[in-house]
């Protein structure tokens, strides 16, 4: 990961739930960055946050939590739809596989293909290891749908 962007958050209620799900959040962030040496200082995710996760080699990562839900979404790069249709049978094994803190246990491309997009499980965020593995596959899982219509080369 090179960095790690925070925008300005769009101003949701939040509930006590959902305060403590910020508070989790806030929490295995700054442990993130505290094993890359870097500090979260004074920022800090709130509802309507989006954090940007930048890598070398496949296009960025975005933890969103939005009205309560915790998403994961990157874009996927495609030449062209015919290309994309041709990928298919590829792309569809390497969706079947579940991750892990996910809720529906896969997850699924959406804009008609053009993200990868996981509904992540709360409970994630209660073991501080465990983010960090789900960040960890999804980037995988990222870059090998990327290989399968050759737009990246494999980490």
């Amino acid at each position: 990961m090179t960095r790690m962007l925070i925008p300005t958050p769009v101003k949701q209620t939040t509930t006590g739930n959902t305060a403590l799900l910020i508070h989790r959040i806030n929490q295995v962030l700054k442990d993130i960055l505290k094993g890359t040496g870097k500090t979260l200082g004074n920022l800090s995710v709130e509802a309507g946050s989006k954090v940007v996760f930048e890598f070398h080699n496949v296009p960025p990562i975005t933890l969103s939590l939005n009205e309560g839900h915790i998403w994961l979404q990157t874009p996927l790069i495609w030449r062209d739809e015919l290309h994309f249709a041709k990928s298919a049978g590829a792309l569809l094994e390497v969706l079947q596989y579940p991750l892990p803190w996910v809720v529906t246990d896969q997850p699924v491309l959406g804009l008609r293909g053009r993200e990868l997009r996981a509904l992540v499980d709360e409970s994630c965020f209660v073991i501080d290891t465990r983010f960090g593995e789900l960040l960890d596959a999804f980037y995988l899982r990222s870059c090998r749908l990327q290989q399968c219509v050759g737009e990246y080369s494999r980490p």
